[in-house]
C-alpha cells in the first residue's frame, strides 16, 4: 500500500517538472523577444514631399497655320530602262556588274561584233555594187542619147536608098527580088531606130531603179552599221543598274532584256494619301497652291514640293 502512494507521488511530480520547463522555455522566448524590440532602430514616419512639374511658359499670337500630315513614301526614280538588243549575238563580256552606278554612254555589256562586222561587210558590198550599176546605167544611158542620131541617119539612108530602087524598079530595070531586098533592109533599119528609141526613153526608168537600189542597199548598210554598234550596250543616261539578265558567253537573241537601269538624276518621293486628302490636294495644285513637304536624312532637313498626283499606288 504504501509503494503505490510513493509510486504516485513520483508521477505527478514527473508532470509538474515538464509543465514547468515548458514555463521557463516560454519565458526566455518572451525575454529574447523584448530585447529584440528595445535594442532596434526606431523607425521615424517619413515626411511626404509634394512634388514640382516644371512649365514652361511661351507668349502665343493667332496667326494661319496650314495643316500637317505625317506619312511614309518610297525613294525612287522618276523612269527606269529596260535595255533590250535588236541582234542575235553572243556575249562577250560584262563590263557593269548589278549595282553599279554609272554615267551616261558608259559601256555595260560587250557582245561579239563578229556576225555584225560580217554582215557590215556585205552590205557595203551591195551598196558599192548598186552604185557601179547606177553609173554603167548613167554611162548607158549617154551612149544611146548619142547614137540616136546616128540610127536616125541611118534609117534616113536606108529610106531613101529604098526610093531610088522604087524608080529603078519601075524603069524596069532592076527585078522585083533586089527591091525585096532592099525593102527588108529598110524595114530592119526602121525597127532598129524604133527600139533604140524605146531604150533611149526607157533609161529614165533604168536610172530610177538604180537609184532605189542604191538607197536601198544604202538603207541595209546602215542597218548594219547601226547593228555594229548595238554590240556596245551602253547606258541612256546617269543612274544605277537594278539589274544584269545575261551572263558572259550567253547567246542573246532579237528582244533578249539584257540590262535594267534606273535613272538617278530625276529622284522623287512617292507615297499614298486618302481619297479625301487627294481631293484636297488637287484642289490647292489647281489653285497653284505651293505645297511643301520636310523630310529627315540624317542630321539633314531636305524639303520637297508636291508636283503632281498619280492614279498607281506602285
Amino acid at each position: 500500500m504504501e509503494h503505490k502512494v510513493n509510486a504516485g507521488k513520483y508521477q505527478w511530480l514527473q508532470m509538474l517538472g515538464i509543465k514547468l520547463s515548458g514555463v521557463a522555455v516560454f519565458g526566455v522566448f518572451l525575454m529574447l523577444a523584448m530585447v529584440t524590440v528595445m535594442a532596434g532602430p526606431s523607425a521615424e514616419p517619413a515626411v511626404r514631399e509634394e512634388k514640382a512639374w516644371p512649365v514652361s511658359v511661351m507668349n502665343a499670337s493667332p496667326h494661319s497655320i496650314p495643316p500637317v500630315l505625317v506619312t511614309y513614301g518610297k525613294l525612287e526614280a522618276r523612269q527606269s530602262a529596260n535595255l533590250t538588243t535588236t541582234l542575235s549575238a553572243p556575249v562577250k563580256k560584262v563590263v557593269m556588274p548589278e549595282g553599279s552606278w554609272v554615267n551616261q554612254d558608259d559601256l555595260i555589256i560587250e557582245l561579239d561584233d563578229a556576225e555584225a562586222a560580217l554582215a557590215l561587210n556585205a552590205a557595203q558590198a551591195s551598196y558599192e555594187r548598186s552604185q557601179a550599176q547606177l553609173q554603167s546605167t548613167r554611162v548607158e544611158h549617154l551612149l544611146a542619147d548619142e547614137l540616136t542620131q546616128h540610127h536616125a541617119d541611118l534609117a534616113t539612108l536606108a529610106e531613101s536608098n529604098l526610093n531610088r530602087y522604087r524608080e529603078l524598079h519601075e524603069r524596069g530595070m532592076i527585078s522585083d527580088s533586089v527591091l525585096d531586098e532592099v525593102r527588108e533592109q529598110a524595114s530592119e533599119r526602121a525597127m532598129v531606130l524604133a527600139r533604140h528609141m524605146s531604150a533611149v526613153e526607157d533609161f529614165p526608168n533604168k536610172v530610177d531603179q538604180q537609184l532605189a537600189a542604191v538607197r536601198e542597199a544604202q538603207a541595209r548598210m546602215q542597218q548594219a552599221e547601226m547593228d555594229l554598234k548595238q554590240t556596245a550596250v551602253r547606258a541612256p543616261f546617269p543612274g544605277r543598274i537594278i539589274s544584269i539578265g545575261v551572263a558572259a558567253g550567253d547567246r542573246v537573241s532579237p528582244g533578249t532584256a539584257l540590262v535594267e537601269i534606273a535613272d538617278y538624276e530625276q529622284l522623287e518621293i512617292r507615297t499614298s494619301v486618302s481619297a479625301e486628302l487627294g481631293i484636297r490636294l488637287r484642289q490647292a495644285l489647281q489653285a497653284e497652291q505651293k505645297i511643301m513637304a520636310t523630310t529627315q536624312l540624317g542630321d539633314q532637313s531636305v524639303e520637297f514640293v508636291l508636283d503632281r498626283l498619280s492614279g498607281n499606288i506602285k
